[in-house]
């Protein structure tokens, strides 16, 4: 009987190794996937958002109106109202009466609902008395689609020189230069900076507000009030010679006030809830 050869190492098959999960690794494919996808959407997202404001700034519609309002006496009390837009009043000592220039711009995904949403905009120049009022705003009564896009109604009015101003706006700059003030200045503004240069006082309460924006006033040296100015958030600079000063400062808000001028009777406040604040004569 011949000898059977036996190998001194016996082969012993290895246990299998478990075979990974079909749900794990669909798992990992899926989150791979959406990684993937999240980052295409939002170049996508941000590419489309970029198209879409592209479309819609080159579809602008303007319009441009002039008005005139003839003054009936000394007294001119010049009332602004603006949804969104700048306003700049220029005082003239030549002017007999108001010049008014509106420019109407809307935007729009067609031309065509930007031309609708300019015909939304409502606008008025009138005169009731000594008041003379500018205002503009638009209709909502527009649908949705007409609302994609923006609209605005930038306001360039020309006045006498002496005069009371009340402007009150959304969203805008306010500009008001070259003029004495009488009794009145009222100025406020959501968002928006304010610009202003002329004469205040000897008489009047004044104000200028504004949620958020910087305030920029230069007096004439013959101006005169109590001045009391305050941001919430933003430094506060008075270039002024001040009687009575006082500086107050806590963390962030800064307040100003003090008398300028001889004897003031008229009182001058300025807020910012965000915004710097500067005056200088």
């Amino acid at each position: 009987m011949s000898d059977v050869y036996e190998p001194k190492v016996k082969y012993v098959p290895s246990e299998p190794k478990p075979r990974q999960s079909g749900f794990l690794r669909g798992c990992l494919l899926l989150g791979c996937a959406a990684m993937f996808l999240c980052c295409f959407s939002a170049f996508g997202l941000g590419a489309g958002v970029a198209a879409l404001g592209a479309t819609v700034d080159a579809n602008e519609q303007k319009a441009v109106k002039n008005e005139r309002l003839v003054i009936s006496s000394d007294e001119v009390n010049l009332v602004v109202e603006n949804y969104v837009g700048k306003v700049k009043i220029s005082g003239s000592r030549s002017a007999e009466d108001i010049q008014v220039t509106l420019e109407l711009k809307a935007t729009g995904m067609t031309e065509d609902r930007a031309r609708t949403r300019l015909d939304s905009i409502r606008y008025e120049v009138e005169r009731d008395g000594d008041t003379y009022r500018v205002w503009a705003r638009e209709d909502e009564d527009t649908g949705f689609w007409d609302k994609i896009g923006n609209s605005s109604v930038d306001m360039t009015i020309t006045v006498p020189e002496e005069l009371n101003i009340t402007v009150t706006s959304n969203v805008g700059e306010i500009d008001i230069n070259n003029v004495i003030i009488r009794d009145k200045l009222d100025v406020t503004t959501e968002v928006g900076g304010v610009k202003f240069s002329g004469q205040i006082g000897p008489e009047g309460d004044h104000s200028i507000t504004t949620n958020v924006g910087a305030v920029k006033v230069r007096v004439t040296r013959d101006s005169s009030f109590r001045l009391d100015a305050k941001s919430n958030v933003g430094d506060v600079n008075a270039d002024l010679d001040l009687n009575n000063e006082q500086n107050s400062q806590e963390v962030v808000s800064r307040q100003v006030s003090g008398d300028y001028g001889n004897d003031p009777e008229a009182t001058l406040t300025i807020i910012s809830d965000v915004g710097e604040i500067e005056i200088r004569d």
